[in-house]
């Protein structure tokens, strides 16, 4: 069955989104999209799925926005004085005008941006977090799911209903759960 489900939510550490989407398949053929460094939710992930579904191609992608107050610069002091001097000498050698420190500062190496790594804690918690907002967005997934399949069995049902009415005054017979798995009657 075809479906789609959304679920996104916010922890101290940034904000996420889950978008799940699911086609007709023999199998079940589960593709997982998940941000750098966080493949340990993978088997989770993949797993839950297995559980709930028995086929079909669902294709999960996980959004995650860090919020960036992890983050500092940093001056790689020891290679900008190597580079001060190299070009210091380069400019007597020419006559060339100073270099400017924006120039210097722009070459790589000499800033790094540097990340500090989330506690083990922190860690656990927003994995958590993620991981119920996953449990809600595949629940809506297998709901669209079911409902497709409901909508189906009633169309194809009702056609055959339709086309066996005539015999007894136009009126049709009622759809029994033997027929399509439903507690439906249609008069």
């Amino acid at each position: 069955m075809t479906g789609f489900a959304r679920a996104s939510g916010q922890h101290s550490t940034g904000a996420w989104q889950w978008e799940l989407k699911s086609v007709n398949g023999k199998a079940l053929d589960v593709r997982l999209r998940l941000p750098q460094g966080m493949d340990q939710l993978d088997a989770t992930v993949r797993q839950n799925i297995a559980q709930k579904m028995k086929r079909g191609n669902v294709q999960v992608n996980l959004s995650f926005a860090p919020k960036t107050s992890g983050e500092t610069v940093r001056i790689n002091e020891a290679l900008l004085a190597q580079l001060m001097s190299a070009a210091e000498t380069v400019r007597k050698q020419t006559g060339g005008p100073p270099l400017q420190a924006e120039y210097l500062l722009s070459l790589r190496g000499v800033i790094d941006v540097v990340e500090h790594p989330l506690s083990e804690a922190e860690s656990a918690s927003r994995d958590a977090a993620l991981m119920a907002g996953f449990e809600l967005a595949v629940m809506q997934l297998v709901d669209a799911r079911n409902d497709e399949g409901r909508r189906l069995q009633l169309t194809r049902g009702g056609g055959v209903a339709g086309q066996r009415g005539g015999g007894q005054q136009g009126r049709q017979q009622p759809l029994t759960q033997e027929r399509t798995g439903l507690t439906v009657v249609t008069h």
